[in-house]
């Protein structure tokens, strides 16, 4: 998994009028870990299995993010 640390940094000075940019960096970034998982998934152990089982929520933290985009 990729170091997330330096977006939390970068969101956590934002404010209101940046919603757009978080809206847009939550929906990528979920899509990202969801290409992932899928991945992940495929790997016939413990992690894959972990992996597999985790899918359906991270779609719905993409389905809530893309619903926090401008415009929506």
């Amino acid at each position: 998994m990729r170091n997330k640390k330096p977006d939390y940094d970068k969101m956590s000075k934002m404010s209101g009028v940046d919603d757009k940019m978080f809206a847009t960096h939550m929906v990528a970034d979920h899509q990202k870990d969801i290409a992932e998982y899928k991945k992940a998934s495929k790997i016939k152990d413990a992690v894959g299995e972990y992996a597999s089982g985790q899918i359906d929520t991270l779609q719905k933290h993409l389905d809530a993010a893309k619903s926090l985009k401008p415009g929506k």
